[in-house]
């Protein structure tokens, strides 16, 4: 108790903050987004706009919390954590054939039958099993204590009229007793931050927090007041909200540090997998081949890493239009000759090529670019095999052609004219670094724009 005295007596001090396209409309919301896109500030923001003896704000990854409440709450849920994912990376295995001829809705499902899968008659495993269980059931009781003695401070502070949890994330603390806690309090706010896409809470609106679009990163960085010199700024430092405030120079160090703080040595490795398939069909089969002859692996621990990787808005994955809803989540490709009918893979963080590798590739990352900028109007977006990007509510095509001169893009554009009308578009963005010009035909109008440009009239 004598720990949440402090926490309250010394709330966070924030100022200078820029305004984001997107911002808290209910006094119960929930932010989730990607790691460094700038939850925190949001929700700091809102606590300086309050008087001090009225709020109480809790950053949940804060390493004196470990200590503050309930004992070792945070502690030990971590510990239980990392044990359940070695274990997981090194004990279990899957058969191909049950994982590769599945077809799984959502990837919480994928993950479950890749556990069901696993062969557990070995007696350590199960001895494995039963200590995870009782660590889950210990960090259940730890984290509803946890909340309890927040719930007794606010009923011993009865000025407290608004509660922030910064961080939160479900590997530290039972989403249950969290879901407990919320139902019983009486604030004017409540505001959570998460990676996770996942955490739900009834009566909470919901804000996705993305990376910095062109546009905010503009709004965000002082140091260039030339378009081309801004452009050339953000493709190469990123949409991460704290990058603009870094030296260029230690970006790269501050963003890898990021990761290995906030993922394991097999998941980054995973990751840097991950790259291969940027702006193409994915398969975490093929991320498993190429890495089982380096470190000891199993399939589970693959797809087990990118679905958090997904539910932690690291990773994002676009469907192609007209695919049945069962094929969603189809990360695999697909055996016996059939087609594969995976997803594009596409990250939250467009620069992740440069943090994880000396590799470049142009072409992919101004693709994953145009994906990110394309999130920002919160429409369903889809691939054809025509176009790259396909938004239908909009009405519009979106091609991602950097270099080639306007004249060849027209001819293009006259060669899927047909499927432009079938699939009802009346625009086509053709985007590109410095080209333009406009060609319209039979009700449909191509635009080739320069990037700066679509980013900041989308």
């Amino acid at each position: 108790m004598n720990d949440l005295k402090f926490f309250y007596e010394n709330p966070p001090e924030f100022m200078g903050f820029i305004p984001r396209k997107r911002g808290i409309d209910s006094p119960k919301t929930i932010i989730y987004g990607v790691l460094n896109s700038g939850k925190s500030a949001v929700l700091k923001n809102e606590i300086s706009e309050l008087k001090k003896d009225e709020i109480l704000y809790l950053n949940l990854a804060d390493l004196r919390l470990e200590g503050a409440v309930a004992s070792d709450t945070i502690f030990a849920a971590r510990n239980s954590a990392d044990n359940t994912k070695a274990s997981a990376a090194n004990e279990y295995e899957i058969s191909r054939e049950a994982t590769l001829d599945a077809e799984i809705s959502d990837t919480g499902e994928f993950y479950r039958a890749a556990v069901k899968n696993t062969d557990t008659k070995n007696a350590s495993a199960n001895g494995s099993n039963n200590a995870r269980n009782m660590e889950s059931n210990g960090a259940k009781n730890r984290s509803e204590n946890f909340f309890c003695e927040i719930k007794e401070f606010l009923a011993a502070n009865e000025q407290i009229s608004s509660l922030f949890l910064d961080n939160f994330s479900s590997a530290d603390f039972e989403i249950s007793s969290l879901q407990s806690f919320a139902g019983g309090l009486n604030l004017k706010r409540f505001i959570i931050s998460t990676r996770d896409r996942e955490l739900i809470l009834p009566g909470f609106e919901r804000l996705e927090l993305l990376p910095l679009s062109f546009e905010e990163f503009i709004a965000f960085d002082k140091r260039h007041n030339e378009i081309n010199s801004m452009i050339s700024a953000f493709l190469a430092q990123g949409g991460g909200a704290k990058n603009p405030f870094i030296t260029p120079a230690e970006i790269l160090e501050f963003e890898q540090r990021l990761l290995t703080a906030n993922f394991s040595r097999t998941e980054i490795l995973i990751l840097k997998e991950c790259l291969s398939f940027v702006h193409a069909a994915f398969s975490a089969n093929k991320i498993y081949t190429a890495l089982k002859p380096r470190i000891k692996i199993s399939k589970d621990a693959v797809y087990g890493t990118i679905a958090k990787l997904e539910r932690e808005n690291f990773i994002r994955f676009l469907s192609k239009a007209g695919e049945p809803a069962r094929a969603k989540k189809l990360y695999f490709s697909h055996f016996k000759g059939e087609p594969a009918r995976a997803k594009k893979l596409y990250f939250s963080h467009f620069n992740m090529r440069e943090i994880l590798t000396s590799k470049k590739d142009f072409s992919k990352k101004f693709a994953n670019v145009l994906f990110c900028e394309l999130l920002g109007p919160s429409t369903p977006i889809f691939y054809t095999k025509e176009l790259d990007f396909y938004l239908p509510a909009l009405k519009m095509g979106v091609l991602v052609i950097p270099f080639s001169d306007a004249d060849i893009i027209f001819l293009k554009f006259r060669k899927i004219l047909s499927v432009l009308k079938r699939l009802g578009i009346t625009s086509l963005k053709v985007v590109s670094m410095a080209n333009s010009g406009r060609l319209e035909i039979e009700g449909i109008r191509c635009d080739v724009v320069p990037f700066h440009e679509f980013a900041l009239s989308f």
